[in-house]
């Protein structure tokens, strides 16, 4: 995993023709109109792992997958942002989440995505994952509910199959 500055936060989006200032759930709705769409209660904390790890390996095996942390201290109240902290400094980051939102990683690092998913809910985080071939978006909101917006409706029954959800 890599943790990424916001201005190359901004490469990225534009490698998928996204523009960083646009990385909320509003605007993927509105992009992925035509696409099929799943939106999930963020789960109880017995399914919390499982539905992060389904996420990380659910959105596909792309080269590269982003997660962005679009809005942190919503809700400072619910949030431990040590556990963010310790995260990224095991990862070797030094940086503040102001300055360094984005987390690159790799195909096979999906146990670490799925960490960082955890993470982001447990803490209330908005978030979005993106990959190099934008076949699928997932956005992490505080309001409790996770946004899965695909290009591929396999992907969708997958997800659902595996959480009991429809």
């Amino acid at each position: 995993m890599i943790i990424v500055q916001n201005e190359k936060c901004s490469e990225y989006f534009r490698k998928i023709g996204m523009s960083r200032d646009n990385a909320n759930a509003a605007n993927i709705a509105a992009d992925y109109k035509d696409n099929d769409h799943l939106t999930i209660p963020f789960p109880s904390i017995e399914r919390l792992n499982r539905l992060s790890y389904i996420i990380s390996i659910g959105s596909g095996r792309e080269e590269w997958k982003m997660l962005y942390i679009s809005e942190f201290s919503i809700n400072p109240e619910c949030e431990d942002l040590n556990l963010y902290y310790s995260f990224s400094k095991h990862h070797g980051s030094m940086g503040t989440l102001d300055d360094n939102r984005g987390h690159v990683f790799q195909s096979y690092e999906y146990h670490e995505l799925a960490s960082l998913t955890t993470i982001c809910i447990l803490n209330a985080f908005d978030s979005l994952i993106i990959s190099r071939n934008d076949y699928t978006r997932i956005s992490t909101s505080h309001h409790g509910f996770i946004d899965i917006y695909t290009k591929d409706p396999d992907i969708i029954k997958a997800i659902s199959e595996n959480l009991n959800v429809s």
